[in-house]
């Protein structure tokens, strides 16, 4: 039985297929925020892990999510058009396409969030939380990952895989909890970020194994090692340089922007823009920034 054909006899209403699988990854979200905030029975721990959601989560959200929820209003018809047509590669060129684009495009944010996170948390929220720029380049960690991987869960839904949604969130949740309880306790705030990106990276974990084995779409492509493989090596360059030197945060923005730079140039024929976008290619400097460098 084909794909489509298990959506269309799937037995539940049109409104219980477009709600159900929006639901769990909802509740995911919210037990793995709310976990992190408190520690059951821990009033004085609550006051110290503010710093994630105060001092941290709100730098660490652009790092990806803005760049990410941008293109899903591009990727989420896309994708169910190909769906129906049943074009296989298509869709998996979709995907990845997509995902290089938001880890390229949310590179410059996260890598300075991750390399200069102390001083930009000082000029963001005060000098009352210069203790959270630890917190913060882990959460940016956490974040980038949740986003820079692709639309895996949107892309599941697509393929109707309410069940697997359910069982990888609902692991996801009680992961997050027990880590929160664990690690709040004896790390504090500290814990709790690492708690929020240990349970975004599991779940983005279980969700390609699940791209792998429930859809079309391969859960890594070959053709993209390069992008992410310039992420790795320009993030771990700034963390190096910013650990070694402790630049200013200016001198430090000026190094973010060259490292992005480098991997932009690096990864613009990758990104396939004048294939997505033809029109651009009607421009000369369009077609040699971002062309097929085997056409003239």
């Amino acid at each position: 039985m084909s794909h489509r054909s298990h959506v269309a006899t799937s037995g539940r209403s049109p409104i219980a297929q477009c709600s159900a699988p929006w639901i769990p990854p909802a509740r995911s979200f919210v037990v793995t925020r709310a976990a992190s905030i408190t520690r059951p029975g821990s009033v004085h721990q609550t006051a110290r892990v503010r710093n994630v959601t105060g001092g941290s989560g709100s730098s660490s959200w652009p790092t990806s999510s803005f760049v990410a929820t941008s293109f899903r209003f591009i990727f989420t018809p896309g994708a169910s058009r190909l769906f129906a047509r049943e074009d296989r590669v298509a869709l998996n060129d979709l995907y990845w396409q997509t995902a290089a684009w938001i880890a390229i495009l949310g590179f410059p944010l996260f890598v300075l969030c991750l390399g200069f996170a102390e001083p930009l948390t000082v000029l963001l929220f005060g000098d009352q939380y210069r203790g959270s720029g630890t917190i913060l380049a882990i959460l940016c960690i956490g974040y980038y990952v949740n986003g820079a991987v692709g639309f895996n869960s949107l892309t599941l839904r697509v393929f109707d895989r309410v069940r697997y949604l359910v069982v990888a969130d609902l692991s996801a949740a009680v992961l997050n909890i027990v880590a929160a309880v664990l690690l709040i306790q004896r790390f504090g705030a500290l814990g709790a970020a690492i708690a929020t990106t240990g349970t975004f990276i599991f779940q983005n974990v279980v969700y390609q194994w699940g791209l792998r084995t429930q859809t079309w779409v391969a859960a890594v492509d070959g053709r993209y090692i390069r992008p992410y493989g310039s992420i790795i090596v320009g993030s771990l360059l700034v963390a190096a340089i910013a650990l070694a030197v402790h630049p200013p945060l200016i001198v430090g923005i000026v190094l973010v922007g060259l490292v992005s730079v480098a991997v932009f140039a690096l990864n613009r024929h990758s990104l396939q823009i004048v294939e997505v976008y033809p029109e651009l290619g009607r421009f000369r400097l369009m077609r040699r920034l971002f062309g097929d460098p085997s056409t003239p």
